[in-house]
């Protein structure tokens, strides 16, 4: 075998053809590593490296392969993590619409779990939470199509079993509410009525504003339920679903376009970078938050927060992005259109775009305080040496 690199030189080369897409000139490459360089700890990341190759090209069964081989060989190897990922990722990429087979899902699903207990805090970590949500959502969405299909056969207890297995299992997918509706439905044709009732009010404490919601009302009233009283629910006792003691708080940013103090401030170079960024990256560093989410009014700053690794899921509305308008209105805004599209979370940082040298540990302070006050909101603060009134 012709060779005149260094192991390092047929890593680094190997790595610039698949960044070109020569995935088959990159495995020669890692072959020649492989050969000339078994000792290498170049080697050691060659497999990985071969693994990831392969998963670009499709050949799933290979790529499990080279990460089950990896995992054998290097047990102690600080990427083991990575290749768990990986190997999970053959099967995440291979689960199919809801209304079909999600044999690939649930396996999906069992690998990244694994991965969450076993490498807490990972890179991997709010990726693979947001993986499983999708997940979550596509068996409650093919389980509910079940339950539809015995349902139009008139055949209840078959529906009630995957009704069921939605609202024991999949509580924070996007289908819970349908599936409490199409309960209280079930039980009161049944004349199962107490049961009808505390489904009903789980629908109505969890859900209040939900169309299904709303369709049950009639149903609700028909179970003789005194709805006048906007709490009615709570003499049931309803249990609170979509509350997950893992679930990571979401970071917000408030960016909008005009600013009459110093203008375009927010996107303005700082330690050469827009300021924005380092409130990005500092969130994202943080390993705090499941998602940062940017909220402004202006294109060029979300294409900038997008770059930095923010998520720009909506375009603030103007009314809300004068300079009259309130921090308040831009949070409740925030909450309700992530909501309205399913992120799911409890707490919610508002972190200033302006203040980029923050520190990690008092927001992670913060959070923590929260939680153990059970309050409502804490806000930080210090104690100033300048005068509040011209400052």
């Amino acid at each position: 075998m012709n060779n005149k690199l260094e192991d390092f030189e047929l890593f680094e080369n190997a790595n610039k053809l698949i960044s070109q897409g020569e995935y088959d000139l990159a495995l020669i490459e890692l072959d020649k590593l492989e050969v000339l360089f078994p000792s290498s700890p170049y080697s050691n990341k060659g497999m990985l490296l071969n693994a990831y190759i392969n998963f670009l090209k499709k050949d799933y069964e290979k790529t499990r392969a080279l990460a089950e081989n990896y995992k054998k060989y290097y047990p102690g190897s600080k990427d083991i993590v990575y290749a768990n990922y990986l190997e999970a990722m053959t099967y995440y990429v291979l689960i199919k619409k809801p209304d079909y087979s999600q044999k690939d899902a649930y396996t999906a699903l069992d690998k990244f779990n694994f991965i969450l207990n076993a490498f807490p805090n990972s890179k991997y970590e709010i990726d693979i939470i947001t993986k499983i949500q999708i997940i979550d959502n596509n068996l409650a969405i093919n389980k509910l199509s079940t339950a539809k299909f015995y349902l139009e056969k008139k055949n209840i207890n078959g529906a009630l079993i995957y009704l069921k297995d939605i609202y024991e299992n999949h509580s924070a997918s996007l289908s819970i509410d349908e599936t409490l509706y199409l309960l209280v439905n079930i039980y009161k044709s049944i004349k199962e009525d107490e049961i009808a009732k505390n489904y009903a009010a789980i629908l109505a404490y969890n859900f209040p504003k939900s169309k299904w919601y709303e369709k049950s009302y009639n149903i609700i009233n028909e179970l003789e339920i005194e709805t006048d009283d906007e709490s009615w629910f709570k003499k049931f006792n309803p249990i609170r679903l979509l509350k997950n003691n893992k679930m990571k708080p979401i970071c917000l940013i408030a960016a909008r376009k005009n600013s009459k103090g110093v203008p375009g401030k927010n996107i303005k170079l700082f330690l050469k970078k827009p300021l924005i960024a380092h409130a990005i990256r500092s969130s994202i560093r943080s390993k705090d938050f499941q998602k940062v989410i940017v909220s402004t009014d202006d294109k060029k700053i979300a294409s900038i927060a997008k770059k930095y690794g923010a998520e720009v899921p909506f375009i603030r509305p103007k009314k809300i992005s004068s300079d009259s308008s309130s921090m308040d209105d831009v949070i409740l805004h925030t909450i309700q259109e992530l909501k309205s599209i399913g992120y799911e979370f409890d707490i919610l940082v508002n972190r200033d775009c302006t203040a980029p040298f923050v520190k990690s540990s008092d927001v992670r302070g913060s959070i923590q305080l929260l939680r153990k006050k059970k309050c409502d909101t804490v806000v930080a603060a210090y104690k100033t040496h300048l005068n509040p009134y011209f400052n």
